[in-house]
């Protein structure tokens, strides 16, 4: 069958197949993989990547997954990583077959291979796959289904990923806003904040604009605060609320490079410190079209996590967005088991590691 045939048989959806269709149908899209040189052309890579995208929307995901072996998957994938071809079309292609290889039904078929640990490592470098391209593909698959239940004393809040989309583009305004120089991706923003949607707003709109974050753990004290703001020269802090304004207060006249405190709840009681809420009405009307993801490089800094409960000083991770995209892909692996219709339970601070990658 040609490629555009299963493309608008994808497109069609299952619901248009009887039993047997659907089963033939599968057969000759797996034999596809199998047989079909996937580097014959820009167009050909193309028009692959639309059969993965149409894919994940068809019905036929599932029995796809279920009947592909891993190595026919495999043998596709190295085809295309050793394609001397226009990279364009090979980045669109690699960003979709690490959008269905996060799958369970495939995560399991590959359950301690360390093969395809280099090969999706591989795929995330060669194609610059970063957090923002993830983010991306998870509101355009899913813009109505539910990313986050926030549960407190007046129910629980469901925000979607479409939402969610929508706070972190508010957050994004906000931090171009506020530098100085538009084209100064090297300025840092730092978070003293405790968990809530505006955190992980916050910590996602950084991470897709290119900006460095640094996060320093809720339970620092003042002291601790300091000695992080100083070494990393933080010119912007995000606090929580007054009473962790207060540990900064008690320093303040020691932060040689700390120019403004926004609260994410209060209002601020100097010229130096605003409130989330003016500094997000402030950039309202700012347009994000001339701001481009993909100047994110994904060997870049993308943030620093300092560690608590440590003796002496806390200490600095830097990673990179190599390292959290890949990171989040090696804790695919090691639990196949989990997926999109599991709930997690997050108790972790979102300034903790394993909180940073689980979109």
């Amino acid at each position: 069958m040609e490629l555009n045939q299963i493309k608008n048989n994808l497109l069609s959806g299952k619901a248009s197949f009887d039993k047997d269709e659907a089963d033939q149908f599968v057969h000759e899209l797996v034999d596809a993989i199998k047989n079909n040189s996937v580097v014959q052309s820009v167009e050909t890579i193309n028009l692959w990547a639309e059969i993965f995208i149409a894919l994940i929307h068809s019905g036929f995901l599932y029995e796809f997954l279920e009947k592909i072996s891993e190595n026919d998957i495999l043998k596709f994938i190295k085809r295309l990583l050793n394609a001397e071809i226009v990279p364009i079309g090979c980045t669109k292609l690699s960003h979709e077959i690490l959008n269905i290889l996060r799958y369970p039904m495939f995560l399991q078929k590959i359950y301690g291979k360390e093969e395809w640990e280099k090969v999706i490592l591989e795929l995330i470098q060669k194609s610059n796959y970063s957090l923002s391209d993830l983010l991306k593909q998870r509101v355009r698959d899913y813009p109505n289904k539910s990313l986050f239940h926030i549960t407190n004393s007046s129910g629980t809040r469901i925000v979607t990923w479409k939402e969610f989309e929508y706070h972190v583009n508010g957050m994004k305004k906000m931090l171009f806003n506020l530098i100085p120089d538009k084209q100064n991706y090297q300025v840092h923003f730092s978070f003293l904040l405790e968990n809530s949607i505006e955190m992980a707003s916050l910590d996602i709109a950084c991470l897709t604009s290119g900006f460095v974050n640094v996060l320093i753990p809720a339970n620092s004290v003042a002291a601790h605060v300091e000695y992080i703001l100083n070494e990393t020269k933080v010119p912007f802090l995000f606090v929580n609320d007054e009473r962790q304004l207060e540990k900064i207060k008690a320093v303040k006249n020691h932060l040689t490079h700390l120019k403004k405190i926004i609260l994410m709840n209060g209002s601020g009681s100097d010229e130096n410190t605003s409130s989330i809420e003016v500094e997000i009405n402030a950039a309202s009307k700012n347009s994000l079209e001339n701001r481009k993801d993909t100047e994110v490089n994904i060997s870049s800094l993308a943030t620093v996590m300092y560690t608590s409960g440590t003796t002496g000083f806390p200490k600095g991770i830097m990673f990179t967005h190599e390292n959290i995209i890949y990171k989040r892909f090696c804790r695919a692996m090691a639990i196949p088991w989990l997926g999109e219709m599991d709930r997690f339970l997050a108790y972790l601070p979102l300034y903790h590691t394993f909180h940073q990658i689980s979109l």
